[in-house]
């Protein structure tokens, strides 16, 4: 339903409409020169609500993003108990465009910071990526993306680390203690030969 615009008021970056029921709308100043309002003097009543919404939409995903980086997924469930899912995919476009989320760097970095910070093997960084929202082809490449001569020390790292502490008297308990590195992500044949290399030491 379109009716005529009685007001317009810019503030430079955002216009408030008022159309002629006396409703008052608040959208950007991109949605004002989109949907043409000053050259028709009419406002599309729906067009206008969906605008209306995007600009509080994009208030809140800014929100949430200053408290630190999140995935598309994060971001949309976090916005999804407030937004219909066209005004969440609006923002999301517009965000992405923007620079403003961008999973495959964001994956990278945090698959970096995975393995030097928790010593975690690729299995298990991806696991937790999964598990933040990334999507797979985001996650395979994030890990493609770790040096492997870089996760060899870091699996060497963890085992100088840990294995003082563990029991490695008995055969049973060697496979104990390998398991327990195998669910932090690591490769047997790895876990096999740098175990063997540290009980040579």
């Amino acid at each position: 339903m379109e009716l005529p615009v009685t007001s317009v008021v810019s503030d430079g970056e955002r216009h408030e409409i008022t159309v002629e029921c006396g409703s008052l709308y608040t959208i950007t100043e991109a949605d004002f020169l989109s949907l043409g309002i000053a050259q028709s003097g009419v406002a599309d009543v729906e067009k206008l609500a969906f605008c209306a919404g995007k600009l509080v939409c994009i208030k809140k995903a800014a929100d949430y993003l200053s408290y630190g980086d999140l995935s598309e997924r994060r971001l949309r469930e976090k916005l999804k108990a407030k937004f219909s899912p066209e005004v969440i995919s609006a923002v999301i476009a517009l965000f992405a465009e923007k620079g403003y989320i961008d999973d495959s760097s964001l994956a990278v970095r945090f698959a970096s910071e995975l393995a030097r910070t928790r010593l975690w093997g690729q299995k298990r960084i991806a696991q937790y990526l999964y598990t933040k929202g990334y999507k797979k082809a985001d996650i395979d490449a994030a890990c493609k993306s770790l040096d492997d001569a870089q996760m060899e020390e870091n699996l060497r790292e963890l085992i100088e680390k840990t294995a003082p502490k563990a029991d490695l008297s008995t055969p049973k308990s060697v496979s104990a203690y390998a398991a327990k590195l195998y669910r932090l992500g690591w490769d047997w044949d790895d876990i096999k030969r740098l175990l063997a290399e540290y009980s040579e030491v």
